[in-house]
């Protein structure tokens, strides 16, 4: 009895060697990567978004609702392209990204759920010396491939 634990602790050991982290992290980056859409179709608050993987780094599109068409973040954002993050970071299912807009600095934290949506989580902080005096603000979106 003992030396069939002693095989299946090896056996366990070995599998956990072989698959590791780089295995999670790989399963994650799969599920975070793609084309996402506001699961609510009459959103004024980011209508979709995009995660790339380039080599070792992600690069996050998004767009907000604008007229006529939507506005491209990476294109407001200083300096000018997506926010990126390495593959790591999706090793425990959250991504953390910066955006630098002329008038605020965004943070996002991206979270896989277990239902397959992505939550957006984005808190605003504004610039001290912003001319319209706004207080800074936070909200959730939740978005579908």
């Amino acid at each position: 009895m003992k030396r069939l634990l002693l095989i299946l602790m090896v056996l366990a050991l070995s599998i956990v060697l072989l698959t590791g982290c780089s295995g999670t992290v790989t399963l994650n980056v799969e599920r975070f990567v793609g084309f996402w859409l506001n699961e609510d179709a009459n959103t004024n608050s980011i209508t979709k978004a995009d995660i790339q993987k380039n080599n070792d780094l992600l690069e996050i599109y998004m767009w907000g609702k604008c007229h006529p068409t939507d506005c491209d973040w990476a294109a407001m954002n200083n300096p000018v392209g997506p926010a990126t993050t390495t593959v790591d970071d999706a090793d425990d299912g959250v991504l953390n990204i910066v955006w630098y807009p002329d008038f605020a600095i965004e943070t996002q934290e991206l979270i896989l759920l277990p239902d397959g949506r992505l939550r957006v989580k984005t808190f605003v902080h504004f610039y001290p010396d912003d001319i319209y005096g706004r207080e800074d603000y936070e909200y959730i979106v939740y978005f579908i491939k």
